[in-house]
């Protein structure tokens, strides 16, 4: 399969869709959160509440605290959809990258050409100079093997 930054870019924006649809849902669950700490305080601080009132206070928070548990269920299956897509985003750009064939033995030799140009500037000093050409030398060898 031959992999272009379009298909790249493709999961980037499912990821981007997922964390958006997560914004949401963490939204929801503050709101349900918020709704039954109001309902906690009523009460809280009611003084002496009628038994039906208490009764369908009573009722509110559980449905409250259903809703936010299958939100936060929700909310944990997007995280498992986002790990998983970022993951195979990451292989893509591997092999990507596989395909566009980096060649290593000429970004070696590009570092190699630097340290020695930074090795024989004269107006470094004589130690940075030394350990420049002492670091080429040590990319040479490397270079070498390749």
């Amino acid at each position: 399969m031959v992999i272009t930054e379009q298909n790249i870019i493709d999961v980037e924006l499912a990821i981007n869709n997922l964390v958006l649809q997560k914004e949401k849902l963490v939204f929801d669950k503050k709101d349900n959160e918020l709704k039954n700490a109001t309902l906690r305080n009523q009460v809280r601080s009611g003084g002496k509440i009628h038994d039906v009132k208490y009764k369908k206070i009573c009722d509110q928070q559980i449905v409250l605290r259903k809703d936010t548990f299958a939100i936060e269920k929700a909310i944990s299956e997007l995280n498992i959809q986002i790990m998983n897509k970022s993951t195979f985003k990451d292989q893509l750009r591997m092999e990507f990258n596989k395909q566009k064939g980096v060649n290593i033995k000429q970004k070696l030799i590009d570092v190699r050409d630097h340290y020695i140009n930074f090795a024989s500037d004269k107006s470094r000093v004589a130690s940075m100079r030394s350990m420049g050409a002492e670091f080429a030398e040590k990319v040479e060898s490397l270079i070498k093997q390749l």
